[in-house]
């Protein structure tokens, strides 16, 4: 899995799909590592969001997603589901591309999701990194600002926890009468598309 990469296609709101829209579709959950989503009825998978629990401070951090067809505000929502009330956030230890940025915008942007100040333990490697890129360049210092601001923010939203682990529950049972699924293979097929 590429670890702290976000695609492109991953947060389309112009086509965005909600809870409503997953009638064939399967919640697969790897536990304390990612969602995927799988369509039962085309036997392709079509999103996945990789998270979990930071060491740095009270919210999950988001390490890489990918969505098709407008998939990928769901999964955020069910990893802000699943995190629920701790949130989410940036990947603290990487980079973070401007299509990732758009991403973060869009929910920044969203009057349904909270958003709130992470109490780190400690500046994260991405914040130490990047104002020591900079050199001490005040034009530079101005350019990381929107990306600190949005890292240090925890984004919450919640779906139902019920909801949630009905959905898990139901991708369980898929898994038990489909045990040789390759979910690897399928992140891979999904980041190659």
């Amino acid at each position: 899995m590429k670890i702290g990469i976000i695609f492109e296609s991953l947060l389309d709101e112009t086509s965005r799909k909600t809870i409503n829209d997953i009638e064939n579709i399967i919640l697969i959950y790897q536990k304390g590592s990612y969602f995927l989503l799988y369509d039962s009825i085309n036997k392709t998978p079509i999103g996945y969001i990789s998270f979990s629990l930071s060491r740095n401070g009270d919210v999950y951090v988001i390490y890489g997603a990918f969505a098709k067809n407008g998939y990928g505000p769901l999964l955020y929502e069910l990893a802000m589901t699943y995190a629920y009330p701790n949130g989410i956030t940036l990947d603290d230890s990487s980079g973070t591309s401007s299509a990732a940025m758009n991403v973060w915008n869009n929910f920044y942007n969203r009057v349904d999701v909270k958003k709130e100040p992470i109490n780190r333990l400690e500046k994260s490697y991405k914040e130490k990194d990047l104002v020591a890129g900079c050199n001490g360049d005040e034009e530079c210092l101005k350019e990381i600002e929107k990306i600190l601001y949005l890292h240090n923010l925890k984004f919450s939203y919640n779906l139902g926890k019920q909801l949630l682990d009905k959905l898990i529950n139901k991708g369980n049972e898929f898994l038990k009468q489909n045990p040789n699924l390759d979910l690897q293979s399928m992140i891979y097929h999904i980041e190659s598309i």
